[in-house]
């Protein structure tokens, strides 16, 4: 449900298929690099 949270996290194959706004949206591709975690949610913080 989009209005349930601010912010989703996900998998690429995930999203794919999610029917969430882009922008509460955050595509990982490695699902256990916390170095790509980390660095993608810097960037969707700082959009904020």
């Amino acid at each position: 449900t989009p209005g349930a949270a601010d912010l989703f996290v996900m998998a690429k194959d995930i999203a794919a298929s999610a029917s969430v706004p882009e922008s509460q949206l955050v595509v990982i591709n490695n699902i256990i690099d916390i170095n790509e975690l980390e660095t993608q949610l810097r960037a969707w913080f700082a959009k904020q």
